[in-house]
């Protein structure tokens, strides 16, 4: 049934103060992915552009403003004319490809019925067009208007009917189905002002909210930003291989502008930053195979490169550290040097903090609230260090056992992180002393973290998979 990757929604409530959790919704990105970031729409939708790297393209992702208003009521019969109550349940979307199996526990798998009933709500006025996908009969009525009827043996044929709906109230929607034998399926989608054709969903559940985007090259990381500073969120996004290119997408009401610039080198991480503390952000690449860390201005057609740094070995993450006078210092991971170096806004060195082994992994913040930035980074072995700021620089290493930690993100309470196993631990200093509190195990696999409003995204690039976390 499911034509694309899996994109798994979790919600926690505000502290994830549960353990474990299981799915409560499921919907789905066009693609495997490479990365993901926040990202808020033109038309003021906060969500999620995810980097599709097999197939080179950008999809957008934001939880739905207008569908159903809560689940739907689902009564399965036996018999085509819904002769004998089976089944009541509750489902999220009509989407289904039963084949040749029963649509539920009790249901039989040829000469059955069903109904569902419940709520649409939209948001933009205008005419909207449903569309029903059966294998067999299908009815359809909206705001009691019966506007498809064909309730007829058929292979799986789509039928549409239209209907002017305004913002501000419900309506009651009912479709119905029956199976006459052999395959079954049934499906309802809908098109409408500002609303490409789709499966209907629930408001809230996370859904595609802008097309495609196609690059030239496959997407390795993405970075949001106000780029030209209209108020507007753009996007960076690095492309993997050499030359190192580099296309921002700067947003419009109606789409995307791109440039595409190449930094002369093969990439391996990207960071969007105001560095120079001018109220617009430059863009940070850093490269493995060159040992260098470039800083780059958005100019009208390209990048300016406005600093580099060589490091002298390979490069892991870079994360900015904010200071007071508004300007970012960088530290950037130097696994093959054991050490974190500390680079002032002109790309100048301040300082090189010791790991015992390899870190590639790091991330900073407040995380002792005394108003300086702190580092922190994490090793092969399983070690994570810990370098309070100081004034100018940094108190002396504490170090504690984290486990293998593939991803980490900032948090009000201290450090989200997510070991080699997919569990997500909150790692919290008290006093002088780390401790870790698990929170969820995600699975194998989950490896990139971001914020969202009100929570953070976990995915899983490989298998598609992003879970939602309400909270922190």
């Amino acid at each position: 049934m499911n034509r694309y990757a899996a994109l798994f929604l979790v919600f926690l409530a505000p502290g994830l103060s549960k353990a474990s959790l299981s799915a409560q919704e499921r919907a789905a990105v066009r693609g495997a992915m490479a990365d993901i970031a926040r990202f808020d729409l033109a038309d003021g939708r906060r969500g999620l552009a995810v980097a599709l790297f097999s197939e080179g393209k950008i999809d957008f992702v934001a939880p739905r403003d207008q569908g159903f208003v809560g689940p739907l009521r689902a009564e399965l019969f036996a018999g085509k004319q819904f002769e004998e109550s089976k089944l009541v349940r509750q489902d999220s979307q009509i989407d289904f490809s039963w084949g040749y199996e029963a649509p539920g526990p009790g249901v039989p798998a040829d000469k059955f019925s069903v109904r569902w009933t419940g709520q649409i709500r939209v948001e933009r006025a205008g005419e909207y067009v449903f569309y029903t996908q059966t294998d067999d009969g299908a009815r359809l009525t909206v705001d009691g208007r019966l506007i498809i009827d064909r309730w007829q043996d058929m292979g799986t044929t789509e039928f549409s009917g239209k209907i002017n709906l305004t913002p501000g109230r419900s309506y009651d929607i009912k479709m119905e189905h029956y199976d006459a034998g052999g395959a079954a399926e049934a499906r309802l989608l809908w098109s409408g002002p500002g609303q490409p054709k789709s499966v209907i969903g629930p408001i809230g559940q996370l859904a595609q909210s802008a097309p495609l985007f196609e690059l030239e090259r496959p997407p390795l990381r993405l970075a949001a930003g106000d780029f030209n500073g209209d108020k507007k969120q753009d996007l960076a996004v690095l492309h993997s291989g050499f030359p190192g290119n580099v296309t921002v997408l700067l947003q419009t009401l109606d789409g995307f502008e791109s440039m595409t610039s190449n930094t002369g080198m093969d990439p391996s991480s990207m960071i969007v930053q105001d560095v120079d503390g001018d109220g617009k952000p430059e863009i940070v690449v850093s490269s493995s195979s060159s040992r260098d860390v470039r800083v780059y201005k958005i100019t009208q057609n390209s990048l300016l490169q406005t600093a580099v740094f060589n490091t002298g070995s390979t490069t892991g993450e870079t994360v900015a550290l904010l200071r007071k006078d508004g300007r970012s210092d960088l530290a950037v991971a130097l696994p093959g040097k054991k050490t974190i170096l500390i680079l002032g806004p002109a790309l100048e060195e301040k300082a090189r903090l010791e790991t015992t082994d390899p870190a590639r992994t790091l991330v900073a913040g407040d995380f002792n609230n005394d108003g300086a930035t702190d580092v922190a980074a994490f090793d092969d072995s399983g070690q994570m260090y810990y370098w309070a700021g100081r004034g100018n620089g940094f108190a002396p290493a504490e170090t504690f056992a984290s486990g293998r930690v593939v991803a980490v993100i900032s948090a009000s309470a201290g450090i989200l992180a997510i070991d080699q196993s997919g569990k997500l631990s909150l790692l919290k200093r008290s006093g002088s002393t780390w401790s870790a509190n698990p929170r969820m195990d995600l699975g194998r696999g989950a490896n990139r973290i971001v914020r969202i409003a009100n929570g953070i995204a976990v995915c899983e690039p490989s298998q598609g998979t992003i879970a939602i976390l309400k909270g922190e």
